[in-house]
């Protein structure tokens, strides 16, 4: 097997982390669905059809979804994280000020991208 995996440990990779088994459950199933996917046309604005299922939504309400998960994993782990946490090995993390700076910009960022412009997206009527 390959990089020295052996067959034991990959029928036991459960290892009691609840944490880490969630993380690493999701990237077996992203590993195995993302090419998957890769082979699916989604049809979009004029060339959508009911090849997928016959679920139409709003451009811009689209958009705003397909944004918000982004914007909210990033303010979920942001301020559940300690931005003045010491690292293992007894170092600190970087200055409150850089990280509240990139925060900042990020959070700028997407909100112009996922609220802002899909309400400027122009639709069809």
């Amino acid at each position: 097997l390959a990089m020295g995996a052996s067959a034991s440990s990959l029928r036991n990779w459960y290892t009691g982390d609840a944490r880490f088994d969630i993380v690493q459950a999701v990237e077996l199933t992203l590993v195995g669905a993302v090419p998957l996917a890769a082979c699916i046309a989604a049809p979009y604005g004029k060339h959508a059809s009911d090849v997928l299922g016959g679920v139409h939504l709003d451009p811009r309400f689209g958009w705003w979804l397909m944004e918000l998960p982004a914007t909210l994993a990033f303010v979920l782990t942001y301020f559940a994280a300690d931005a003045a946490a010491v690292l293992r090995d007894g170092s600190r993390c970087p200055s409150p000020g850089l990280s509240k700076f990139l925060a900042g910009v990020f959070l700028f960022h997407y909100a112009y991208r996922g609220w802002y412009f899909p309400l400027n997206i122009r639709t069809s009527k």
